[in-house]
């Protein structure tokens, strides 16, 4: 009687079309996944910027005047992120804190990251949902969960 030993082609071709459909499968959540990384160290990089800013209209009554603020700005820097820029009228009610991304991203890179304060109730409120910051272009898929539509 004949043992066999090994594998046959079909077996071997089997295999080989599951790999790929995984593959397929798992290379483009991947990718999303890491440009959600990358848009979450904007989220991060603007994020550090909410305490002095509040503590500024607590203050003040206002919005920071964005030259004053250029400073603090400066400082900031990351792997994915670049141009932070801060937009507001200073003791204005309403401002933004905006980020870029490299050049070197492909998919992020025609995009910035918006976070909107708004203090005309008096209770100051930070958004970074599209709907409530218009200025946001970043794609919803890869935004954090809090600023998705």
């Amino acid at each position: 009687m004949r043992t066999q030993k090994g594998f046959t082609l079909i077996e071997l071709m089997i295999v080989v079309a599951i790999i790929g459909i995984l593959a397929a499968v798992a290379i483009p959540a991947y990718t999303d996944y890491i440009k959600r990384a990358k848009a979450s160290e904007a989220v991060q990089m603007t994020g550090g910027l909410k305490t002095p800013i509040e503590e500024y209209v607590s203050s003040k009554g206002g919005w920071p005047d964005p030259a004053a603020l250029t400073d603090l700005t400066s400082r900031l820097s990351g792997k994915y992120t670049t141009g932070l820029t801060i937009t507001g009228t200073a003791g204005g009610m309403v401002g933004t804190v905006t980020i870029g991304f490299k050049p070197d991203d492909t998919v992020l890179a025609p995009y910035f990251f918006a976070l909107c304060y708004d203090n005309t109730t008096g209770q100051g409120k930070w958004a970074c949902k599209a709907t409530e910051c218009a200025a946001n272009t970043v794609p919803a898929k890869y935004l954090p969960s809090n600023c998705k539509q």
